[in-house]
């Protein structure tokens, strides 16, 4: 199930923000959500682009679940909790925070990106995402809903 809304507000903003090569949006858990920007990999023949690029973007949404576990469980050590994560690459960034209640978002951006500036969108993008994002976990787990 996905929003047209949230994609488009995603598609927007990655190609309005500096440097920003995509982004991806999971559950907490991990769950694939949206992804944007990056173009149809390359590769293998005999995959069809678009599985290859969901493929891609399932990873990314994986590992930045992953982050931000981690990083929680280091803020929780101190009593506090994970603002954002940030991971500085040789080709660029990857910068993490919460999307709503139950959502993390995943900005990636080259090397020439303000990482300030990254992070103050991270923000903005983080924070007009979220209560879309909240609202159609709640419709996926309202009662009456059927697998």
């Amino acid at each position: 199930m996905t929003n047209p809304e949230i994609q488009a507000i995603l598609d927007r903003r990655v190609q309005e923000i500096a440097h920003v090569t995509g982004a991806v949006v999971v559950s907490d858990d991990g769950i694939f959500q949206y992804m944007s920007g990056w173009p149809e990999p390359t590769g293998d023949p005999d995959k069809d682009p678009a599985t290859a690029r969901r493929d891609r973007g399932e990873r990314r949404g994986a590992l930045a679940s992953g982050l931000k576990n981690l990083a929680q469980r280091v803020a929780a050590t101190e009593d506090d909790d994970a603002e954002r994560i940030i991971v500085e690459m040789k080709s660029g960034w990857c910068v993490t925070s919460r999307s709503g209640k139950c959502s993390v978002i995943a900005l990636y951006a080259g090397k020439d990106a303000a990482l300030g500036q990254l992070g103050y969108e991270l923000t903005l993008l983080a924070d007009q995402l979220g209560p879309l994002l909240d609202v159609e976990r709640r419709a996926v787990f309202a009662p009456g809903n059927t697998w």
